[in-house]
């Protein structure tokens, strides 16, 4: 991914340079030279910088959708050239409820492992809104939790998927993950 655009999604996601420019094994200057060398290019301020941490300007916040959706896509595509070579993904991270993680994915991940031994699973066992976040914020690849349907008083089962061909091309032949 170009270098100017993952340092400006790393800012505005520490929401401090200081804290980015760590992050990104990097001096700050050359942090500072990235995001205004990003700022000439668009010919706009992109965040206000201050003591407080780095605040995205409305131009900011407009880059910031388009940033993030062009970080999914390199992803995306970084994972379709491998599998298309019949690699396995080095990792899948999971979300899942209490009841999904402790009653149904024990025997699925039992067989994930049989089958692609290379490839690492996280799990996070989390309520719904604790995980949820973390799908819609592309950290998790899949979750499995239940949460209030807006259509009734009773818990409904739900099951979001990010990257569907990756669990789908990770799932042992003949073996079928089914709830209930």
């Amino acid at each position: 991914m170009e270098r100017r655009l993952k340092t400006f999604l790393e800012v505005a996601r520490r929401g401090s340079l200081t804290a980015a420019a760590e992050s990104l094994h990097m001096t700050q200057p050359s942090l500072s030279k990235r995001l205004r060398l990003l700022e000439e290019e668009y010919g706009y301020p992109l965040m206000e910088r201050g003591v407080h941490g780095a605040i995205l300007t409305a131009a900011g916040k407009v880059l910031l959708e388009h940033a993030e959706r062009i970080e999914t896509e390199y992803l995306r595509s970084r994972e379709a050239v491998a599998a298309s070579g019949g690699a396995d993904l080095p990792l899948i991270r999971i979300g899942a409820g209490p009841l999904f993680h402790l009653r149904y994915l024990a025997d699925a991940l039992l067989a994930l492992h049989q089958s692609h031994p290379e490839t690492r699973v996280e799990l996070v066992a989390g309520l719904y809104r604790e995980t949820m976040p973390q799908l819609t914020g592309r950290t998790l690849d899949t979750n499995l939790s239940s949460s209030p349907s807006p259509l009734s008083s009773r818990a409904s089962l739900c099951a979001a998927v990010i990257r569907p061909w990756d669990v789908a091309r990770l799932r042992p032949r003949g073996c079928t993950i089914s709830i209930g």
